[in-house]
């Protein structure tokens, strides 16, 4: 009980991180990546550990494939010239390439390939984090 009363206000967050606007700025988009790829990691995680409802991993993840789709439309809206745009969409593709056989992993309450999935979330989240470094020092 105590670990998903630690996740709500993460929940809370992914919510928030998906609040993809035009208006921001691209490492202000690669900052939502990272962090929706760092909630869908946590909650596959814990459904594997046993610590949340399978259905409420899937809901965070199906939150997080939204939440992706938002930011990239904003980032796919910026101008190709604008530094980093085509890699920040080749990392949000392959995200929710992730996201989806998390998601598949899931419905198949399959805690092996759920396992399996944590690995390239995880990777990508890095690289998001990497890419949004490399943004703010540009």
């Amino acid at each position: 009980m105590k670990f998903i009363v630690r996740l709500v206000p993460l929940a809370c967050l992914l919510a928030l991180a998906g609040c993809g606007s035009s208006s921001l700025s691209l490492e202000e988009q690669l900052q939502h990546v990272a962090s929706t790829a760092s909630s869908a990691t946590l909650f596959v995680q814990a459904w594997c550990d046993g610590n949340v409802p399978r259905d409420y991993a899937m809901r965070t993840v199906d939150r997080a494939g939204e939440n992706l789709d938002r930011i990239s439309g904003a980032v796919a809206s910026m101008p190709a010239s604008a530094g980093g745009v085509q890699e920040a969409m080749t990392e949000i593709e392959r995200l929710e390439a992730a996201i989806a056989t998390a998601r598949v992993a899931l419905e198949r309450e399959d805690k092996i390939a759920a396992r399996s999935s944590l690995d390239l979330l995880r990777q990508l989240e890095s690289e998001a984090r990497r890419q949004t470094l490399v943004e703010a020092g540009s």
